[in-house]
Order: C-alpha cells, then sequence, then structure tokens
C-alpha cells in the first residue's frame, strides 16, 4: 500500500513526470514508475488523479487527433 501512497501523491505533484515521481520516491527508476501507472491506472483510480493534475496545471496530456487534409 505504500508504493500506492507514494504513487498517488506523485502523480498529485508532478503528473506524469515519471522521472520526479522516481526522484522522490528514491529507490524506484522511471521505468518502474510508470509500468506501476500503467499497470494500477484503475485500480488505484490514477486516471482521476492525473485529471485533477492537469485540470489544476493546465495541461492537457490527451492525444490530439490527426488533422483531416483536404487536398
Amino acid at each position: 500500500m505504500a508504493q500506492f501512497t507514494s504513487a498517488d501523491a506523485g502523480v498529485r505533484r508532478y503528473g506524469k513526470n515519471y522521472r520526479a515521481i522516481a526522484e522522490v520516491i528514491g529507490n524506484k527508476n522511471e521505468s518502474l514508475v510508470r509500468s506501476f501507472f500503467v499497470t494500477y491506472r484503475r485500480r488505484f483510480k490514477l486516471d482521476e488523479v492525473l485529471a485533477e493534475y492537469e485540470k489544476e496545471h493546465g495541461v492537457d496530456t490527451k492525444p490530439q487527433s490527426e488533422e483531416v487534409r483536404h487536398s
């Protein structure tokens, strides 16, 4: 459960900056933090936490749709 607390707090503070979260946690690297986020995003509602971060910081990390090209 300690991992969840760290991940939750990290996402609330740093969004998807996995490197910053890993540095704060101290014993995990960026890849492990990213993997944890992907694996447990639904179980621990990390997407909701990320949405709150994005709203507070005016960040939009959702993929942009491709522009329709007209010939």
